[in-house]
C-alpha cells in the first residue's frame, strides 16, 4: 500500500497499511490462502517516478505475484 505525501508521515504509513490489509482481506475472502499473502504499507516512502502530487497517482496498492 502507498500514499501520496499529503499529511503526516505516521498517518500515511497507517493509511497505506490499512489499504494493503483491505486488499489482503478481499483476496482471502475470495479464497486465496491467508498464509500466501503478505500485506505491507509503505506510506509515502516509494513515490512513483515523476510523481505529480496534483494527480494523486501515488495513492495505490500494488500486488506482486511470486511463484
Amino acid at each position: 500500500g502507498h500514499t501520496d505525501a499529503t499529511g503526516e508521515d505516521a498517518a500515511n504509513l497507517k493509511l497505506s497499511d490499512d489499504r494493503a490489509q483491505a486488499v489482503r482481506k478481499a483476496l482471502v475472502d475470495l479464497g486465496v490462502p491467508a498464509d500466501a499473502i503478505q500485506a505491507v504499507g509503505y506510506g509515502e516512502t516509494k513515490l512513483i517516478e515523476g510523481y505529480d502530487p496534483s494527480h494523486g497517482v501515488n495513492r495505490r496498492v500494488e500486488v506482486v505475484v511470486v511463484n
